[in-house]
């Protein structure tokens, strides 16, 4: 953590990495919603919530994702 900007013309010449994308997450989300859809559209209501509340998890991950890499 740095609380000042260093003075050093080799300093501003790091690069932040960016942050990688969550691939995996986002094919789980995608699988998860397309199982929800799919079980909404059977009348499966326990399932779904079952499969909406596992969803959840990836979604979290990607929306802190994204809120990081806003905040860069």
């Amino acid at each position: 953590m740095r609380l000042w900007r260093p003075e050093t013309l080799d300093a501003h010449e790091e690069v932040e990495a960016p942050l990688p994308v969550p691939w995996f997450r986002l094919v789980t989300l995608g699988l998860l919603l397309a199982a929800l859809g799919i079980a909404i559209a059977y009348g499966r209501i326990a399932e779904a919530v079952i499969i909406a509340m596992l969803a959840l998890v990836p979604a979290a991950v990607i929306g802190a994702w994204i809120y990081a890499r806003r905040r860069r």
